[in-house]
């Protein structure tokens, strides 16, 4: 489902100038569900959008950086970073994790999401809800979006991204800071797929 996204962002965030421009055409618009804001002749930079492609789960901000680079090649772009990453049981048919086929296992999630954390924790910075303020002044209001990521309200949250489409249940990828016996940091991935419950089950993980 959208945990589709995080690979979207990545790969965006790897072969895209974040500080271009994007015109929203309508094509770009025709995903499920509508982000205000998001309106046909607007002018964004990628990394704008990242906000509610990661914060609020946007399809229409999937599609249209997917647009930017053109979408068959941003999907492309998407099935090749798996393999480079050792997703081996992955397969990306769309930008948004809302076509069914998007498939993955939580081994290979757990790879996407050890690698973002590592090459670029500023998408996991994002989807906490907090403004990166290298990239300057951005087009839509945080707070006017709703954080679908469950667990911006716990202090050790480092980020995350959740998922759902009827077919997939809720989906998830969690990533908490804990501290040992020695007070040494400890980085915890949480992975549920097909879940009826994702907050209840990840909290009996946690």
């Amino acid at each position: 489902a959208s945990l589709t996204k995080l690979m979207t962002a990545l790969v965006v965030a790897e072969n895209v100038d974040l500080n271009k421009t994007i015109s929203v055409k309508p094509e770009m618009l025709e995903a499920y569900g509508s982000t205000k804001g998001l309106e046909v002749g607007k002018i964004f930079r990628p990394v704008e959008l990242f906000y509610p492609l990661l914060i609020e789960s946007s399809n229409d901000a999937s599609e249209v950086l997917a647009g930017f680079l053109g979408r068959q090649k941003t999907i492309n772009l998407m099935n090749e970073k798996a393999k480079a990453i050792l997703m081996e049981n992955s397969e990306f048919v769309d930008p948004s994790g809302f076509d069914p086929q998007n498939t993955s296992t939580a081994e290979d999630l757990y790879r996407l999401a050890k690698y973002i954390f590592e090459a670029r924790p500023l998408i996991w910075e994002i989807s906490k809800g907090k403004k990166v303020r290298v990239f300057g002044e951005l087009g839509f209001n945080i707070d006017e979006l709703w954080n679908k990521n469950i667990f911006i309200n716990d202090p050790n949250f480092l980020g995350g991204k959740t998922g759902y489409i009827k077919q997939s249940k809720y989906t998830g990828i969690f990533i908490f800071q804990f501290f040992d016996q020695n007070e040494e940091k400890r980085d915890i991935v949480i992975i549920v797929l097909g879940s009826d419950n994702l907050r209840e089950d990840v909290q009996k993980i946690y």
